[in-house]
C-alpha cells in the first residue's frame, strides 16, 4: 500500500466536546507499532497538548470517546480516552460566536517526504479587534507562549501521513472551517438574521 494512503499509518482518534459541539482529533503513529503503544502515544500526546490550553478551552470541554486503528486498517476499535483536562473559558458568554466554535488552531508538521496537520477546535480565541489573539490568523509563541510547547509536544509524538516522525512549526494558524460552519447553519444552530 502506498505511503500516501490515509490508512497507511496506525491512528489514535479521540472525540471531544467543546463549546457545545463534538469534534475529533487524530494522532498518527509509526508503522509496526503495537496497539497498546499507539494508544499510549495518542493519549499522552493529546493530554500534553490540551493541558497547555486551559484558559482557552471552554468549561464544557471533555473527552467523550477514543478509538484506535492499526496500519492498513479501515476499522477502528474503542480504547481509552486521554486524561482529563479542565477548561476555564465561559463559552456561554454572548461573545462566543458560532464562528469561534468552528474555528481551528492548526499546527502543521513535516516528516520525511510527508506532512500532517493537527486541528484544535472550540478555543476561546477572538479575532474581531486588531489586538485580539487571533486577529492576524497566525499565532506565534510571542503572542501565545503555549504554541511553542504544543509544537514541541507534537514533534515528540505525532507522525506524518507516511509514518515518519513530523517536526511541527513553532506557529499556528487560526481560521474558520467552512464545512463546519455550513453544518451549523443547516442544523439551525446558526440562523440567518431576521429579514427587513
Amino acid at each position: 500500500m502506498g505511503s500516501f494512503a490515509r490508512v497507511y499509518t496506525p491512528r489514535y482518534r479521540a472525540h471531544y466536546l467543546a463549546a457545545g459541539l463534538l469534534h475529533s482529533i487524530t494522532i498518527r503513529d509509526a508503522r509496526d507499532e503495537t496497539v497498546p503503544a499507539i494508544v499510549l502515544n495518542g493519549r499522552t500526546c493529546l493530554h500534553d497538548v490540551f493541558d497547555l490550553l486551559p484558559t482557552l478551552l471552554p468549561t464544557d470541554f471533555s473527552w467523550i470517546s477514543a478509538e484506535v486503528a492499526e496500519q492498513d486498517a479501515e476499522d477502528f476499535i474503542p480504547c481509552d480516552i486521554p486524561e482529563a483536562t479542565v477548561g476555564t473559558a465561559d463559552w456561554t458568554d454572548p461573545l462566543w460566536s458560532a464562528m469561534k466554535r468552528v474555528s481551528a488552531l492548526t499546527f502543521t508538521g513535516i516528516g520525511h517526504k510527508s506532512r500532517t496537520s493537527i486541528h484544535i477546535f472550540g478555543l476561546d480565541i477572538n479575532t474581531d479587534l486588531a489586538t485580539d489573539l487571533g486577529a492576524t490568523g497566525i499565532i506565534y509563541p510571542s503572542i501565545l507562549s503555549a504554541v511553542d510547547d504544543i509544537a514541541g509536544a507534537l514533534t515528540t509524538r505525532a507522525h506524518a501521513v507516511n509514518g515518519t516522525l513530523a517536526t511541527f512549526r513553532n506557529a499556528a494558524t487560526y481560521k474558520v472551517n467552512d464545512a463546519l460552519l455550513n453544518d451549523l447553519a443547516r442544523s439551525g444552530i446558526v440562523s440567518p438574521p431576521p429579514g427587513p
